[in-house]
């Protein structure tokens, strides 16, 4: 049975852009009788894209556009392609992630979500939450320094948190300090790539340093970059957050290279940049097994970055 247009129309009431287009050109029912086709092809299309996902998710004929109704000179209505909300959300997510600077994970990880894989389980994680709830209401904050045995969540929940608020608009840095002190030692040759680095560290709104004393010490390294970097975000206060294996009392051992006067001197001028900078807080493996849907534990709902 070959469908009306007044039941097109009945049947996707809440559709705004469809009631606009029909108010905006005065059109009738029967107006539009002779287009019911065309209505039926616009509505399927619209209904495919009503939700910014992902791009891969789309499931139009022409992955990343929908129909949309066109009315014409000589007054007539067709259809022409434009953008549907997953290619919307495509550009809109990428020009977010030009924001990253330097980023040292996966791309497939920028799907991860802090409000669908951010575990509430432990004393530990709501201390996280409740933090965040008061910091980001300000423009710049004290970070975190996140300390734990491994496997106990630390990067991953670094990662989340980039995610998150890379949607601020803000420009972020995420290395695994290890590994870009070693980066930084390949390119010594080239100078100016390894000061332009040094100097987004020292200059993002938002510094992420992931497996702070995983890396092989030397004065070089602790003294003239690590030293270097987090000074420079002290005054003004840029946002710093650091994990490590160490907590910070154990990190004056870590980096305590020799016994003597100065050496204890630029120890503790470090640790007192990392305690100015962040607030540690303890991560354990405990309930890690347990699923959010199997959690009981009460959610605290984490103020809006957007």
């Amino acid at each position: 049975m070959k469908l009306k247009a007044t039941t097109i129309l009945k049947e996707n009431a809440n559709n705004v852009e469809l009631n606009d287009f029909v108010i905006n050109h005065k059109l009738t029912n029967s107006a539009l009788e002779p287009y019911v086709h065309l209505l039926g092809q616009y509505v399927n299309s619209y209904n495919l894209c009503k939700k910014r996902e992902t791009l891969n998710k789309c499931l139009q004929d022409v992955k990343g556009y929908r129909y949309k109704l066109v009315f014409l000179p000589n007054g007539k209505i067709n259809l022409a392609l434009t953008d549907c909300l997953h290619s919307i959300n495509h550009s809109d997510q990428k020009q977010v992630y030009n924001n990253f600077w330097i980023k040292y994970y996966d791309d497939k990880l920028l799907s991860l979500s802090w409000s669908k894989n951010f575990n509430v389980v432990g004393n530990a994680r709501i201390q996280i939450l409740q933090y965040l709830n008061q910091s980001l209401k300000h423009k710049s904050y004290q970070g975190l320094y996140l300390h734990g045995d491994t496997g106990s969540g630390k990067t991953f929940i670094f990662i989340l948190l980039a995610n998150k608020l890379i949607q601020k608009n803000q420009t972020v840095c995420f290395i695994v300090w290890p590994e870009f002190v070693m980066d930084i030692k390949k390119s010594f040759k080239n100078e100016t790539n390894t000061n332009q680095q040094i100097e987004q560290l020292k200059t993002c709104d938002l510094l992420f340093i992931d497996d702070l004393g995983g890396e092989t010490v030397s004065a070089w390294e602790r003294d003239e970059l690590l030293f270097s970097i987090l000074n420079a975000r002290v005054l003004p206060l840029k946002t710093t957050f650091i994990n490590s294996n160490y907590s910070i009392n154990d990190l004056y051992e870590h980096y305590h290279l020799r016994s003597s006067k100065s050496e204890e001197i630029k120890v503790k001028r470090l640790l007192e940049r990392i305690q100015t900078l962040t607030l540690p807080i303890e991560l354990n493996r405990e309930n890690l097994e347990i699923s959010p849907k199997e959690d009981n534990t009460t959610q605290i709902e984490m103020v809006s970055t957007t």
